[in-house]
């Protein structure tokens, strides 16, 4: 009868430790999401205001010139 509660507890005690792996793995999957989309955000926003800059100095360089 112990034996049986004790195998029960182990079986239990491994299948947390997976759940919290999976957790873990799945906190770090959303993380490296975030990350990505922030940086390819992070360059787009960067060549728009390059674009940006760029036709400032065309309209300057009319005025100017």
């Amino acid at each position: 009868m112990q034996i049986k509660a004790f195998e029960k507890a182990e079986r239990l005690t491994d299948l947390r430790h997976k759940h919290l792996w999976m957790a873990y793995g799945a906190v770090w999957l959303i993380i490296g999401a975030f990350i990505w989309r922030t940086h390819s955000m992070s360059k787009q926003t960067a060549a728009e205001l390059q674009a940006l800059k760029r036709k400032i100095e065309g309209f300057e360089e009319q005025q100017n010139g």
